[in-house]
């Protein structure tokens, strides 16, 4: 949807860059993780997914409602930043839904038309001579058997979901680069998450926010 470098940040060279989706569901939050660090390494970034060392991120928002004060809700903060920088990670990428919306939409039934040929004889008529043998009925010689069959109408309903990734460098806390991307009715998480990677790591690469890190 939309994407903003910082123009005042350098090209920087991190040494663990470190990925955390903030999703409450594992599985959706491992694939996700997973494949951000691959595009990221295909790039020759050092990177990494967040989901060993910091297992119970992903509830995060839940963590914090739970808290029963200002000073817990602090100290949830301070122990985040002491282990950040207790495991060495430079700059942290952030994923997680900000919004999910639902539609509802009534598709009208449809109706489809066959036109089949008739078949007999047709009764010959000229003036006031009728034909001295008369085949079938108006129901035989009828030119064109037509049907329509009707549809019944239905509702449907989509799902949006919306997602607001940040690169932060620890160091300074500076925000280096945000996106927004959205994504309906998704089917298939792994190619979800790898359509998402490509998408977000492709555009920090036009950007230039990240340098690879040199072979030894």
């Amino acid at each position: 949807m939309s994407s903003w470098g910082n123009p005042e940040a350098s090209k920087k060279n991190f040494q663990k860059l470190t990925v955390l989706a903030i999703f409450p569901n594992m599985q959706t939050r491992v694939a996700a993780e997973d494949a951000l660090v691959s595009h990221l390494e295909a790039k020759g970034i050092k990177a990494y997914p967040s989901y060993r060392d910091f297992p119970l991120a992903g509830q995060a928002k839940q963590l914090m409602e739970l808290a029963r004060d200002t000073n817990m809700v602090k100290m949830i903060k301070q122990n985040f930043k002491k282990k950040i920088s207790d495991k060495g990670i430079d700059a942290l990428m952030f994923v997680n839904a900000y919004d999910v919306q639902k539609t509802k939409e009534y598709h009208q039934g449809s109706s489809l038309t066959i036109a089949a040929p008739a078949y007999g004889y047709y009764p010959g008529y000229y003036g006031n001579a009728y034909p001295t043998t008369y085949r079938g009925s108006y129901y035989d010689y009828y030119a064109y058997a037509v049907g329509t069959v009707y549809g019944k109408g239905y509702y449907s309903t989509s799902t949006t979901y919306f997602l607001q990734t940040n690169l932060f460098e620890t160091a300074s806390s500076t925000l280096l680069w945000a996106g927004q991307t959205k994504t309906v009715d998704y089917q298939d998480l792994d190619r979800e998450s790898d359509l998402l990677a490509k998408l977000l790591i492709d555009d920090l690469a036009r950007k230039s926010v990240l340098s690879a890190t040199p072979n030894p």
